[in-house]
């Protein structure tokens, strides 16, 4: 299946928050966080109004603030010190 095709981009600043939002052949409304890079990102149907736009944002403020600060939370990995008998992953194994 193709993925939808993005027909425009923009920016909105809800609660001091930039969120990207692009408009897509969609039906529904997608929202992604990406704590790591601090990034918020909204997918919308193309002809879904901004008023609809913010109040879902502003509904979902909560959850996405909660989500931006689990990077925070996540342990700091370990550096590895290659002591005998320590196990190493390579690829995956």
């Amino acid at each position: 299946m193709a993925r939808p095709k993005t027909y425009s981009k923009e920016k909105i600043t809800v609660a001091k928050l930039d969120v990207d939002v692009h408009r897509k052949n969609i039906k529904n409304l997608n929202l992604r966080v990406y704590p790591s890079e601090q990034k918020i990102r909204l997918s919308v149907p193309r002809r879904t109004p901004e008023k609809t736009i913010i109040q879902f944002l502003t509904d979902k403020l909560p959850w996405i603030k909660k989500h931006l600060q689990q990077k925070r939370k996540a342990p700091v990995n370990r550096t590895l010190k290659f002591v005998s008998g320590e196990k190493h992953w390579v690829w995956g194994q």
